[in-house]
C-alpha cells in the first residue's frame, strides 16, 4: 500500500481506504499495518489520526527433514555435510535440534569425524541448510564406517518423515592398508605377513625370541593378530633353523629360515581367514619370498593349502615353479623356469572375475585361464616349507600324507584373502622387492636400492589401468598418503640406509647444539610429479625426547649431497611435523624435489637476531608455534607483537619485552640465564595443569597464575599491577616475599600457600583485595605501606596468620572480615592516625587474645583514628579471640538522648 489521498465529496461525511491483503504461503508472525492521517484541505485533523490493522497469519508451520536418508563421501573429503530441507521458506528462522545416534560406527571427537554443535537455525526464508562436520583423512585402511544423525525436533516447524541420515565415510586408503610388505597390505586384509625377523620367530610357543642358529617353533607377526606357523610335527630335527641378518646365510641383509629338505615343516591350523570360509573364495593372493638351493629338480612344496579336492599350492620341479590350483574346476597351473642358488619373489592369484590363475616371478607375470567358480571351502591346514596332509600337482597327480620338503631359504611370507594386487601395487611390489632383496625385479621402479634400500614403501597410480595406491607405511617407522596431485604413471617412493634411530644426536646435524636428529637418512625417488603427500613418523619407535626439545622436524638435504651440516643458504630446509594423529607425528603438502634426502630431528627453535616474535628472521628455524618451546639467546632482543602461548621459554643472554601482550607459559617457566623479561604494561601467566611450576623471582607487570597443580615462588617478587590466581592452582609463596603495587585477586577455588612470607602492598594508587565468590584469603606476614590512598578488602575475608604491620595507608574492611589469628600483642604493628583498620561496616576485625595481656587495636572510621585497648583480666579459657565492628548508634541499652 503505497501514500494517497482520499477525498470525501461534498455532503458526506466518510470515505473508505480499499486495502488489499496478499494471502502467501509462508508461516510467519502477524504482522500489523499502520495508516496515518495527514495534511488536510478543507478540513481539520481529529484527535484520531492513526489506524493499525493487523494481518493475522492463517499458515501452516513448514515441516522439517532430511533430504535423503543416506549419503556417503570419501574420507579426503574432510568438510562433510548433510542436507535438512523445510517442506517450504519460513517466515521465520526454524530452530532444529539433532544428535550423534547411538548406531553411528565412526568415531567422534576428532578421530574419524568431528561434530559437536547439536542445533541448526535455518533462516527466515531459506528452505535447506547443511548440518556441517568435519571428516578427518587417516592412514588406516579400515572399513567404511557411518555417521548416524537424528532430528529430534524443531522451534517453528515440524518434524517431517525423514528424521534419520546415514553418512558413510567411505575408506580411500588404497587397495590394501598401509602397514604390509612395501606398505600394501595391513592386518584387515591380510591373514598373515611373516619375515624372517629375530622378533618375529620363537624356539618355543611364543615365549622365547630366537637368535641366530636355533631351530624355529613358532613363526607369527607380532604387529597384527594374523595366523601363526608352528612346528606341529612330532619328527625329530623338523624346525627349520633362523639365520639372522648377520649370518653367511643372510640375502642382502635380511635374516632367512632355512629348510633342510628332509623334515622340516611348518603348519597353519584351518582357519576362515585362509581357507574354510563356507562361501568358499573368488580372489586370493599368495606372496612368497624365496632363494633356491643346489636342487630344483625334486618335487618340493614351498607352500600349500587344501587337500585333494579343493585348493592350491607352489612347488618345483625339473627347474620349473608351479603355481597350482583346483576345485570344481580341474587342476590349472601357472609356470615359470628356475635356477638353482637363486632368489625370487612369487606371487600366487586366484582371480574368479577373470576366470584365471596369475602368477608374477620376481614381476612377470603369467596367466592360465580355467577357474570356472569359486575356490570352495577346503580343510586340511597349511604347509610351509613341505606338504602337511595332501595337495594336487596335475589333473591325475595327488599325494597325501606328509612330505615334499623344501630345500632352500624362505625370507617372508604373505597371504591376501579376498583381494589381489593392483598394478599400482604391483609395481610398488616389485621395488620394495628389488631393493629389499637386491634382485631383479620387472617393474622396479626405485632408483636407490642399494644405498637407501631398506623398508622401501610407495604410493602411487597404474600409467596403464589408473588403479591407485595412496596410502603406505610399511614395518617401518616412516607413513605417508595424501598425494595431492596423484595422475597416472604417478609414483613416489621412498626407502632408508639403515641408519639406527636408538638415539638422537649431533653427528651430520646442522647448528650444533640446537639441532639432534637421528642416524638414518631416506631418500625419495619420484616418477613423474605426485604433488605434495601427507608424511608422519610412528613417534614410539623413537628415542625418548633430549632435554630441552619438543618439536619433530624433517630435516631435508636441499642439494641431495648428505651433508646436513652445511649452513649456506638454502642447502637445507626445517619442516615442522606440526599435525598429530594418535602415534604419528605428521605433516601435511610436503612437496620433495626428486632424490631428495632427509632425516627426522629434534630442534630447539632458538631467536639468533634481534626483531618481532612474529619475524622469520628473528629465529633459527622458525617463527614458533603455539604451544612451542623456545630460547632466545645471547644479544638477541626479541619483541611480543601479540598475546603469545608457549610451553616453555629460556632466556639465555637475550632479553623479551612483552609490549603490553600477554605470555602464557602452559607447562613449564621462564629459564633465566642471564638476560631479561621486560614487562612493559604485559602479562605473564603461568598455565601448567600439573606438578610443581618455578613463578621467577622477576619484575612482573600483571602477574596471572592459573591452570591447576603448584606454582611455586622461588625467590622474591615485585608486581607492579595485578596478581591474579584463577582456577585451581595453588601458589606457594615458598618462603619468599611478594610486593604488590596493584589489586590481589584469587578465585574462590585457588589456594595461597604463604609459609614463612611477606605480602606488601605499597601502591600509590588504591588498591583492593578479593576472593572472588568468597572464602577466605590467608597471608603469612601482610604489610600495607602506601604512601597514598588505601587497601579494601574488596570480595570474601582475609586472615593474617603472624604479623600484620601497618606503616602507611589504611585496611578498609567494608562487608569483609579480617582475622589477626595471633594473640601476641605484636601481632598488629605499627598503626596511627595514617594507617589503621577501618572497621566501620558490617564487616569485623577478629584478633586472638590471652589472659592479663593489653592489646593496641588501631582502628577507626572512615573519618577518624579511634584505636582500642583492651585487656582481658580474667576468663576460662582454651582459646580466644575478640571481634569488634564501629557503630556511630549507641548501645540499645544507653539512653538516646546521652551523648557519649
Amino acid at each position: 500500500m503505497a501514500a494517497d489521498t482520499a477525498t470525501i465529496l461534498e455532503d458526506s461525511s466518510s470515505v473508505n481506504i480499499d486495502l488489499t491483503i496478499v494471502d502467501d504461503a509462508l508461516d510467519e508472525l502477524h504482522e500489523i499495518l499502520v495508516i496515518t492521517l495527514s495534511s488536510p484541505s478543507n478540513a481539520n485533523l481529529g484527535t484520531n489520526t492513526t489506524f493499525t490493522y493487523t494481518i493475522e497469519d492463517n499458515d501452516d508451520g513448514p515441516t522439517v527433514a532430511f533430504d535423503t536418508t543416506a549419503s556417503k563421501g570419501v574420507e579426503a573429503l574432510t568438510a562433510a555435510g548433510i542436507l535438512v530441507r523445510l517442506s517450504a521458506p519460513s517466515g521465520q528462522a526454524v530452530t532444529v535440534d539433532y544428535s550423534i545416534d547411538g548406531t553411528t560406527t565412526a568415531t567422534n571427537a576428532g578421530i574419524d569425524f568431528d561434530l559437536q554443535t547439536t542445533q541448526l537455525v535455518i533462516p527466515a526464508g531459506v528452505d535447506s541448510i547443511l548440518i556441517p562436520f568435519t571428516v578427518f583423512n587417516d592412514f588406516i585402511q579400515e572399513n567404511d564406517e557411518t555417521v548416524v544423525i537424528n532430528l529430534n525436533g524443531a522451534t517453528n516447524a515440524t518434524l517431517g518423515s525423514i528424521t534419520q541420515h546415514t553418512y558413510t565415510i567411505s575408506d580411500d586408503d588404497g587397495g590394501f592398508g598401509p602397514d604390509g610388505p612395501g606398505g600394501i597390505g595391513g592386518s584387515t586384509e591380510m591373514s598373515f605377513f611373516l619375515q624372517a625377523k629375530g622378533n618375529w620367530l620363537f624356539t618355543d610357543a611364543g615365549n622365547t625370541n630366537a637368535t641366530d642358529g636355533l631351530l624355529i617353533q613358532q613363526w607369527e607377526n607380532p604387529s597384527q593378530e594374523g595366523l601363526i606357523a608352528i612346528n606341529s610335527t612330532s619328527v625329530t630335527n623338523s624346525e627349520p633353523t633362523y639365520q639372522d641378518l648377520n649370518s653367511a646365510e643372510a640375502v642382502n641383509g635380511n635374516g632367512v629360515m632355512v629348510f633342510d629338505g628332509t623334515a622340516d615343516l611348518l603348519t597353519m591350523a584351518d582357519d576362515a581367514r585362509v581357507n574354510t570360509q563356507s562361501t568358499g573364495y573368488s580372489l586370493k593372493s599368495t606372496l612368497v619370498v624365496f632363494e633356491t638351493s643346489s636342487d630344483v629338480t625334486t618335487r618340493q612344496v614351498i607352500y600349500e593349502q587344501g587337500g585333494g579336492g579343493n585348493g592350491l599350492n607352489i612347488w618345483i620341479e625339473s627347474g620349473v615353479l608351479h603355481f597350482g590350483a583346483w576345485s570344481s574346476w580341474s587342476y590349472i597351473e601357472t609356470t615359470t623356469a628356475i635356477s638353482a642358488n637363486t632368489v625370487y619373489y612369487a606371487v600366487h592369484e586366484l582371480d574368479q572375475g577373470s576366470g584365471v590363475v596369475r602368477s608374477y616371478v620376481n614381476g612377470t607375470l603369467a596367466e592360465t585361464p580355467g577357474m570356472t567358480g569359486v575356490l570352495s571351502s577346503h580343510g586340511g591346514d597349511v604347509g610351509i616349507g613341505g606338504m602337511d596332509n595332501d595337495s594336487r600337482f596335475a589333473t591325475n597327480d595327488s599325494q597325501t600324507n606328509e612330505g615334499l620338503h623344501f630345500q632352500g631359504k624362505i625370507m617372508e611370507i604373505a597371504h591376501f584373502n579376498e583381494r589381489n594386487l593392483n598394478q599400482a601395487q604391483v609395481a610398488i611390489m616389485a621395488s620394495y622387492m628389488a631393493a629389499k632383496y637386491n634382485i631383479t625385479v620387472a617393474g622396479n621402479n626405485y632408483a636407490y636400492g642399494s644405498t637407501y634400500g631398506t623398508e622401501v614403501i610407495g604410493i602411487g597410480a597404474a600409467a596403464s589401468t589408473g588403479e591407485r595406491h595412496v596410502a603406505a607405511q610399511g614395518t617401518g617407522l616412516l607413513a605417508m598418503d595424501a598425494p595431492t596431485s596423484l595422475d597416472s604413471g604417478d609414483y613416489l617412493y621412498l626407502g632408508h640406509d639403515a641408519g639406527t634411530i636408538a638415539a638422537w644426536g649431533n653427528t651430520n646435524a646442522p647448528n650444533n647444539p640446537y639441532v639432534e636428529r637421528v642416524d638414518r637418512t631416506w631418500r625419495v625417488d619420484k616418477i613423474n610429479d605426485i604433488g605434495g603427500i601427507r608424511l608422519g613418523f610412528d613417534t614410539t619407535a623413537l628415542p625418548a625426547k633430549p632435554a630441552g626439545f619438543d618439536a619433530y622436524y624433517l630435516l631435508i638435504d636441499n642439494d641431495n649431497d648428505g651433508d646436513f651440516t652445511d649452513v649456506a643458504d638454502g642447502e637445507f630446509t626445517f619442516v615442522r611435523l606440526n599435525e598429530r594423529f594418535g602415534p604419528l607425528a605428521r605433516v601435511s603438502g610436503v612437496d620433495f624435489i626428486d632424490g631428495a634426502l632427509f632425516t627426522i630431528a629434534m630442534a630447539q627453535n632458538v631467536a639468533v637476531n634481534d626483531g618481532d616474535f612474529d619475524d622469520p628472521d628473528t629465529w633459527l628455524i622458525e617463527v614458533p608455534l603455539d604451544g612451542d618451546e623456545v630460547v632466545i639467546g645471547t644479544g638477541s632482543d626479541v619483541t611480543l607483537t601479540e598475546d603469545t602461548e608457549l610451553s616453555e621459554i629460556t632466556i639465555n643472554g637475550g632479553n623479551l619485552n612483552l609490549m603490553g601482550f600477554t605470555l602464557t607459559i602452559t607447562e613449564g617457566t621462564i629459564n633465566l640465564i642471564g638476560g631479561n623479561v621486560i614487562p612493559s604494561n604485559g602479562t605473564i601467566e603461568y598455565a601448567s595443569t600439573s606438578g610443581t611450576v618455578c613463578v621467577q623471582p622477576l619484575t612482573y607487570h600483571h602477574l596471572l597464575v592459573s591452570g591447576s597443580g603448584t606454582k611455586e615462588l622461588c625467590g622474591d617478587i615485585v608486581v607492579n599491577g595485578d596478581l591474579q590466581i584463577n582456577g585451581d592452582p595453588t601458589l606457594d609463596a615458598n618462603g619468599h616475599n611478594i610486593e604488590l603495587l596493584g589489586n590481589w585477586n584469587s578465585a574462590v577455588s585457588a589456594s595461597f600457600a604463604p609459609q614463612a612470607d611477606q605480602v606488601t602492598f605499597s601502591g600509590t594508587a588504591a588498591q583492593t583485595i578479593s576472593k572472588t565468590g568468597g572464602g577466605t584469603e590467608a597471608f603469612n606476614n601482610l604489610i600495607i605501606n602506601k604512601t597514598t590512598n588505601d587497601v579494601t578488602i574488596n570480595e570474601g575475608n582475609v586472615q593474617v596468620n603472624n604479623t600484620l604491620t601497618l606503616t602507611s595507608g589504611d585496611v578498609i574492611l567494608g562487608a569483609n572480615n579480617l582475622v589477626v589469628n595471633s594473640n601476641s600483642t605484636s601481632a598488629i604493628q605499627g598503626g596511627g592516625a595514617t594507617s589503621y583498620i577501618n572497621n566501620e561496616g558490617t564487616g569485623y576485625l577478629q584478633h586472638g587474645v590471652t589472659l592479663t595481656n593489653t592489646y593496641a587495636i588501631p582502628v577507626g572510621g572512615a573519618t577518624e583514628y579511634a584505636p582500642l585497648t583492651f585487656t582481658l583480666n580474667s576468663a576460662t579459657l582454651s582459646s580466644a579471640s575478640i571481634r569488634m565492628t564501629q557503630t556511630d548508634s549507641p548501645h540499645p541499652a544507653r539512653d538516646n538522648a546521652t551523648i557519649y
